[in-house]
């Protein structure tokens, strides 16, 4: 990155400090609380994050004794605050450029993200935030180091532990967006395996963490090795999970770093993500891997959630109980595994939550124990992985489905229900999986208008597991498979109504649809061709919808509604669609 190398072109804010006036502020206290707004404000989404983070500099520069003297000596002494930025100042102005790497890397590749963005600032991305950042850090540590007359006479206060901490924490947080993980993902498409992957943001919190250990004026804590465990945590290196292992068991050969459940939910989110990656058919080892070898990964990771109690039980340190977080990271390892017996280890972790929350013990700690609605979605998925070896997997998801809804201490989503809807799909035996599928949609619908919860309205995902539904319908009564075709275009149209447009992965579904519905012939061709012309309209008929469309009606069909893609064999050639035809197709 050019701009962290070229320091003249380094950002740096202004002091809103002027000759005319100072704000005031009561006590350092307000001042600092004011800092932290924006800083808050700088980890929203919602908001313009760079120049909040940029602001919360400002302020702090305004009320930062070493501009002052500056400024006293151009003669603008009768302008000097009653009260000065301290250390807590200091870093929360790291905080807020921490917060707005974390949105940076977690909204990179969304569509819409220029609000989060300043015209006049140029940090453009999650590295230049934390980057930034850690120029911060770097100058103040070489003012302290190198001025003997600026440390004695704290015009600078001393930098802590937390300030190096922060700056990790801002590293880390750049390897959570999707942006990192595509860069790795490319990376690792060549030929060559084993070859090291780079990883910046890892790179630099190691070499923060050793500045630390160097020190003779900070020590490192829990907090400076759990930014280190966030950070491997999102690595793509194939080794990632040795490495937390050794990092994890460094902390607890270390008394004074023992870790915490904070620690260990990072550490689990690792497996988690691994196993996710390992159950991928286009993963770089060459294919899936074997469930057994998947269960051995969550037995591992089972021990280390294990040791955790222990340390618990031994200690009653209350940052050493596993909350609901580590609960659930730890059952979604078990789910990722896809076998019937993981899901009942998943299923035992969900009571034992449930009987930690309702022990007087912990209820009274203030603690976050309580099951919440990704609980339930994270077990309801893994019975939807199990679904086609489990036939009970249907009537237990539904269970759940309605304990949840019965809960009032949890806040409701379409996600749980979407998981549900998918493993109605995938059940072999479960016969109206058309019908269930447009209840379920209503039941949302009916929840979400008491609630008066947007959150809790069928999102896009939700409607596509519905067509799912429709399209693996396994009646042996053929009058259920009209029923599912013509409940199939009723979700299409109850999508529109609720302002969702259809994406292209929507009509191949709806075609799908039609190809197992109907029998082949003049009324399915007749279907298919509705489709097409819909999806045509729509813009999103790319080459998914094309191939589609030919498995669900006639070949002369196809061709006589693209004649201009057919060459003089009857072969589509797919590079020709029309930009017309699927210009608003996401990613094309």
């Amino acid at each position: 990155n050019n701009n962290n190398n070229n320091k003249k072109q380094r950002f740096r804010p202004k002091s809103r400090q002027s000759s005319s006036s100072v704000r005031s502020f009561k006590d350092i206290y307000v001042l600092n609380e004011a800092i932290n707004k924006l800083a808050e404000q700088a980890g929203d989404s919602r908001q313009p994050v760079i120049k909040r983070a940029a602001a919360a500099e400002a302020l702090w520069k305004e009320f930062s004794l070493e501009d002052q003297q500056s400024d006293n000596n151009n003669n603008n002494i009768n302008n000097e605050p009653t009260i000065h930025a301290d250390s807590v100042s200091f870093n929360t102005v790291l905080k807020a450029w921490g917060k707005a790497a974390q949105v940076l890397s977690e909204h990179h590749n969304d569509r819409n993200h220029e609000h989060l963005l300043d015209a006049n600032i140029p940090i453009y991305t999650s590295r230049e935030c934390a980057q930034h950042a850690l120029d911060l850090l770097n100058e103040r540590e070489e003012l302290l180091s190198n001025d003997e007359n600026v440390a004695a006479s704290n015009l600078v206060p001393p930098l802590d532990i937390n300030a190096y901490n922060t700056v990790m924490d801002a590293w880390a947080k750049t390897m959570s967006g999707a942006m990192n993980r595509n860069h790795n993902h490319n990376h690792n498409s060549n030929n060559n395996h084993d070859e090291p992957i780079h990883e910046p943001a890892i790179a630099q919190v190691e070499a923060i963490l050793l500045r630390v250990q160097k020190s003779s004026n900070v020590e490192a804590d829990v907090r400076s090795y759990n930014a280190l465990v966030d950070a491997h945590a999102h690595s793509q290196s194939p080794d990632k999970l040795d490495t937390l292992d050794r990092i994890v068991q460094h902390m607890r050969s270390t008394p004074h770093l023992n870790p915490t459940s904070r620690t260990l939910n990072s550490l689990l989110h690792a497996y988690s993500l691994h196993m996710k990656d390992v159950s991928n058919p286009n993963h770089r080892s060459g294919g899936p891997m074997h469930y057994k070898k998947k269960e051995e990964l969550a037995r591992r990771a089972q021990r280390h959630f294990k040791q955790l109690q222990k340390q618990y039980q031994e200690s009653s340190n209350i940052e050493c109980l596993p909350d609901a977080i580590t609960y659930t990271t730890m059952m979604d390892v078990w789910s990722r595994v896809g076998s019937v017996q993981a899901t009942h280890e998943a299923e035992a972790l969900l009571k034992e939550l449930k009987e930690q929350a309702d022990s007087t013990t912990t209820t009274s700690s203030g603690t976050n124990q309580r099951p919440n609605a990704y609980s339930y979605t994270v077990l309801m998925s893994s019975w939807s992985r199990c679904a086609v070896r489990d036939e009970s997997a249907p009537r237990r998801v539904e269970e759940l489905l309605e304990e949840m809804i019965q809960d009032p201490t949890i806040t409701l989503g379409s996600r749980p229900f979407t998981a549900a809807l998918l493993c109605y799909s995938k059940s072999p035996t479960l016969t109206g999986k058309a019908v269930k599928a447009l209840n379920t949609l209503k039941r949302i619908k009916e929840l979400a208008k008491q609630q008066s919860s947007d959150q809790l309205k069928p999102n896009l995902q939700c409607y596509h597991a519905a067509l799912e539904c429709c399209a693996k319908t396994n009646d042996a009564d053929l009058r259920q498979h009209t029923v599912a075709l013509k409940i199939a275009f009723a979700i299409l149209q109850s999508m529109k109504l609720d302002g969702i447009e259809p994406t292209n992965v929507t009509y191949s579904k709806l075609f799908k649809a039609v190809e197992v519905l109907l029998p082949a012939g003049a009324e399915r061709n007749k279907v298919a061709v509705a489709a097409w012309q819909q999806a045509k309209q729509a813009a999103v008929a790319d080459v998914v919808v094309v191939k589609a469309f030919q498995k669900a009606a006639d070949v002369q069909v196809v061709l006589a509604q693209m004649p201009e893609l057919a060459d003089r064999n009857g072969y589509v050639d797919y590079s020709s669609i029309p930009l017309s035809w699927r210009k608003n197709v996401v990613g094309r």
